[in-house]
């Protein structure tokens, strides 16, 4: 009995992968970025959204 989150064919969907230490995912939209301080600029930006929490 196992449970994974691979697909029914063994290989794992992208979606199912974890960030690395290195990459930074805005929670409104899925866009990537490989530094903090760009996600923060683009969640002001695009979204309107409170920066630094």
């Amino acid at each position: 009995m196992s449970s994974s989150s691979s697909s029914s064919n063994g290989k794992i969907n992208s979606a199912d992968k974890l960030p690395t230490d290195s990459e930074f995912i805005c929670d409104m939209c899925m866009e990537k970025f490989s530094q903090a301080d760009r996600l923060q600029e683009h969640r002001a930006k695009k979204h309107s959204a409170p920066t630094g929490i």
